[in-house]
């Protein structure tokens, strides 16, 4: 029943849009919050939402909205869409989920620094927390791997990428674009990095290159 799916029997072409759509609405958020504790944007209430976060004295909910889309709308649902997607020969799909992954953790390390990341969405309640650095290496690995399964034909009879993709309507030159830009951004933001940890250093000629 496509109106009642369970992590079992959930199509990737209906699993990914969502996934896409909780990451968005995580990503606006953090950008609001963000942008109105730095008073880039203020609200004239001081009483409003907006306006209590340029004053600094933020409503509790304020913190955990952004933690809550992505954990529980986007993440959750990354490891079942690539078990699916495997499983098909859904080589995209599992590009997709990859890049979307990288996306998110990324964006919660520079919010909240240390996070759930290795353990994030398993079967403990209570995982332990990752470092940036660990969380900054598994994106960028993450975006080597997605690009890797975009440059594969998908199997006979595995869904479309079009059918689920709502961000580049299934172009998956568009996501390897996407991929390698990320992957420039993000080696950028090591500009301070200058002896490796974990793999990471700052390295203008590996930015160039993506």
């Amino acid at each position: 029943n496509p109106d009642k799916p369970t992590n079992t029997v959930a199509t990737v072409d209906n699993r990914l849009p969502w996934i896409q759509y909780y990451y968005m609405y995580a990503w606006g958020t953090a950008n609001t919050r963000t942008n109105s504790a730095a008073q880039m944007i203020v609200g004239t209430s001081r009483t409003g939402t907006v306006g209590r976060q340029a004053l600094w004295n933020p409503s509790s909910g304020v913190a955990t909205t952004v933690y809550q889309n992505w954990f529980t709308g986007a993440a959750s649902n990354i490891p079942d869409l690539i078990t699916k997607a495997t499983a098909e020969g859904a080589t995209h799909y599992i590009g997709a989920a990859l890049v979307v992954k990288a996306m998110g953790y990324i964006m919660m390390a520079d919010l909240y620094g240390e996070m759930p990341y290795t353990y994030a969405v398993g079967e403990d309640f209570t995982p332990s927390f990752d470092n940036g650095e660990v969380i900054y290496a598994g994106s960028l690995a993450d975006l080597d791997k997605a690009i890797e399964y975009f440059s594969k034909p998908q199997e006979n009879g595995a869904p479309a990428l079009s059918a689920g993709d709502i961000w580049n309507g299934g172009d998956v030159q568009k996501w390897i674009k996407l991929a390698y830009g990320l992957k420039a951004r993000w080696l950028n933001n090591l500009s301070k990095v200058t002896v490796e940890k974990n793999g990471l250093k700052y390295d203008p000629t590996a930015i160039l290159a993506a």
